[in-house]
Formats: C-alpha cells, structure tokens, sequence
C-alpha cells in the first residue's frame, strides 16, 4: 500500500469512527497538527473523535501527501455539516 492510500484509508476510518483502527496506523511517535499546534497521536485521534459529533457527515479528501525521510505531510480538505455541538477537543 503507498502512503497516500494509507493516509486515505486512515482518514476514512476516522469518517466511520473506527478511531482504534485509525489510531493503530500511526506510529507511537506519531506528531500531527490542529489548530497550529503539535499533539500527540492520542490528542489527534480525539479531536477528530469530538469533530466527528459535532460533523456526522465528516469527509476527508486527501489532495497532497508529500514524504521526506520518516516522515508525511498532508493537505487534507475536509468538509461536513455542522449539524451538533461540537465538544471541546483540545
């Protein structure tokens, strides 16, 4: 599997709250960014669980993966209907 299928497939488990599973893909040193900030791959899976609930129909389209080393940077457009509150996530 390349990485953009990768990326793609744990995003869509985040749209389907298969948080485990999406969780799994990713490595313990796992540094993601919301909101500008750097969290832990914990934070990241539990923001978008928060995001989920507040956007039921949350969608991920992965435009740009690019990797160097050990390590992946995406552009994600990410769209969804505002339809709950959304808890806070971080």
């Amino acid at each position: 599997m390349n990485t953009k299928n990768l990326i793609s497939e744990v995003f869509t488990d985040i749209e389907s709250g298969k948080f485990e599973k999406a969780s799994a893909f990713l490595a313990d040193s796992f540094r993601g960014v919301l909101l500008g900030k750097e969290v832990s791959r914990p934070i990241y899976i539990s923001a978008y669980r928060s995001l989920l609930k507040g956007f039921p129909d949350l969608h991920f389209n992965v435009q740009n993966v690019r990797t160097e080393g050990s390590k992946v940077s995406v552009q994600v457009k990410v769209t969804g209907t505002n339809s709950n509150a959304i808890p806070a996530f971080m």
